[in-house]
């Protein structure tokens, strides 16, 4: 139970730190991608909640910032919940970096075969306990999902490359299949 609090504390100092990085210095822009990717890791995949401290940041970068996840965030009506495997199979969904361009759309089979995607890295799909998971061709593990923003226009679900710790986010619009 004391590791289990000691972490959440570590990740709740990240994610606070972060934020009053952000609002103090007015960074340069890529300090402040890095800034708030360090807060979505802290809040999102480590503590697996959306602290205070994101949804400030969210707000104030929305206007300054293309980001999908920012603008979700920033928004009233999110909620977080855990990721819900019948809301995935059979639909499309569109495969993004927390900052920036689109980089592939793609659609999850019933099978567990991820269609549609050009990469080796994104081939097939599991739900492991709490989590979503990718896997390359090979079945090796490449990413891992663990948190889901629920938004009236779409889910967002959020994780990270293991290889590289990038995250990225997977962006379910509602009412398309």
């Amino acid at each position: 139970m004391m590791t289990q609090n000691l972490r959440e504390r570590r990740y709740s100092d990240a994610d606070e730190i972060g934020y009053h990085a952000l609002i103090r210095s007015s960074p340069h822009p890529r300090l402040r991608e890095h800034l708030y990717t360090l807060q979505v890791h802290a809040s999102l995949i480590g503590m697996r909640a959306c602290s205070s401290h994101l949804v400030k940041s969210s707000r104030l970068l929305n206007p300054i910032v293309k980001s999908d996840l920012a603008r979700a965030l920033a928004s009233r009506e999110t909620r977080v919940e855990n990721i819900d495997p019948d809301m995935l199979v059979g639909k499309r969904f569109t495969y993004m970096k927390i900052f920036g361009a689109v980089m592939s759309e793609g659609i999850m089979a019933r099978d567990g075969a991820i269609e549609d995607i050009p990469s080796d890295n994104e081939r097939y799909w599991n739900i492991a306990g709490d989590s979503l998971q990718f896997f390359r061709s090979d079945r090796s593990l490449t990413s891992e999902y663990s948190v889901m923003i629920r938004k009236s226009d779409a889910d967002y679900i959020i994780g990270y490359f293991k290889k590289t710790m990038v995250s990225h986010i997977l962006r379910f619009s509602h009412g398309i299949a």
